[in-house]
């Protein structure tokens, strides 16, 4: 009984206890670099699920937009104040395009998106005549039409009057505060549209870019095609205490905009962006591609893209798992994999589905390089819809 009262009973050496916090930390620090990974996958999860949603509110408000929609006979448009509405035989060769209104600012304009590729928005705060369409770089804003502006009249109990559906003088506004959503005090998303022609009827003649009003009727029954870019927004954007999102970036004093980029286009992720003093606007962005070839087969493979411009500064936002392009047939193309290109001055990536291998001679192309569009940040949806201002005739 003594001998097995007084046994010493074994433990755990000092070194055996420092191994074993060593491997329960390795396991720890393991585990706390999943938790991001896992976090970010179902954030992105969740983006994509509600950004469809918002793409189709987005794609919904454009369709029933009254003033993008006005059809030319709706707005009984005259030639001048002294002459009957116009018909469609004065229609065909002369038209003042100061008097146009919505798509049809685009469509009769024979100096925009000519040759049916994407029209990305002009920099500037008021569109011009060969860029109809403007983005403010400082606070988002866009504006269809004309820096004039716009003005209507028909004949209201016999006599001209101004139509009392007028047009905003400056062109149509689509403000960065309606293209939140939600439209409340902490808005998530932000979306975005670029436009190009699509000739539906009876082929354009005369020279591109050339302006001949006999030739005009051959653009009166082109549609658009619309794209719409869905982004969630800036997550480094300063917040005021006691203060609201949507003041920071569309308020009186708004001093950040929803997506903001540096001066050479790259994610800033802060609002702000630009020079670091006044907010710059992220706008969709231009790609050049080829087609890969297979590095085995020597084959040229439709769903690799060797990215190479045109700004370098963009292509590793370009070449990310779940960016999204789309091409200029209207196509949207996602990114399952980033490869090795073998050349530093590209990037190699694969796609979900193959492109067209007809693309290089069906799709225009106007910089003579085959090209997509993209956003800097990896959008949360992408929709693509079409639609006809339509016309008397």
């Amino acid at each position: 009984m003594s001998r097995a009262r007084n046994r010493v009973r074994g433990g755990f050496s000092l070194i055996e206890v420092l191994i074993g916090i060593l491997v329960l930390a390795l396991g720890l620090v393991g585990l706390a670099a999943v938790f991001p990974t896992v976090v970010r996958q179902q954030q992105v999860a969740a983006d994509q699920s509600q950004g469809v949603s918002v793409a189709r509110s987005a794609v919904a408000m454009m369709k029933k937009h009254a003033e993008l929609n006005r059809t030319l006979s709706d707005a009984n448009y005259l030639e001048t104040t002294n002459s009957p509405p116009l018909t469609t035989d004065t229609l065909d060769d002369t038209i003042d395009l100061q008097r146009l209104v919505g798509w049809s600012v685009l469509t009769w304009n024979d100096q925009w998106s000519l040759d049916g590729s994407w029209d990305l928005p002009y920099e500037g705060v008021a569109p011009t005549a060969s860029d109809p369409i403007s983005i403010d770089p400082a606070t988002g804003n866009c504006i269809i039409g004309s820096a004039a502006g716009f003005y209507v009249q028909q004949v209201i109990n016999g006599a001209f009057q101004d139509d009392p559906r007028k047009i905003r003088t400056g062109g149509i506004a689509i403000r960065t505060a309606d293209r939140l959503i939600p439209n409340a005090e902490t808005p998530r998303f932000v979306w975005d549209f670029v436009v190009r022609r699509e000739d539906l009827g009876e082929r354009h003649s005369g020279a591109p870019g050339v302006v001949n009003l006999s030739n005009m009727r051959t653009y009166r029954d082109d549609g658009v095609q619309v794209v719409v870019f869905v982004r969630r927004i800036d997550p480094g954007i300063r917040v005021p205490v006691n203060g609201f999102l949507r003041n920071v970036i569309v308020g009186a004093g708004a001093n950040r905009v929803p997506v903001a980029a540096t001066t050479t286009n790259v994610p800033s992720l802060d609002g702000l962006g630009g020079n670091g003093g006044v907010p710059r606007y992220s706008i969709v962005q231009p790609l050049e591609f080829v087609f890969g070839t297979d590095p085995v087969s020597a084959q040229v493979r439709y769903d690799l893209l060797d990215l190479n411009g045109p700004e370098a500064a963009m292509l590793p936002y370009a070449a990310q798992i779940g960016q999204r392009f789309v091409d200029h047939l209207g196509g949207v193309h996602k990114v399952v994999e980033v490869l090795d290109s073998g050349n530093a001055a590209t990037r190699r990536v694969r796609l979900e589905s193959p492109m067209r291998a007809d693309y290089s001679v069906v799709a225009p192309q106007p910089n003579g390089a085959m090209e997509l569009i993209f956003t800097p940040q990896i959008p949360a949806s992408v929709e693509v819809f079409s639609t006809s201002p339509g016309d008397p005739s």
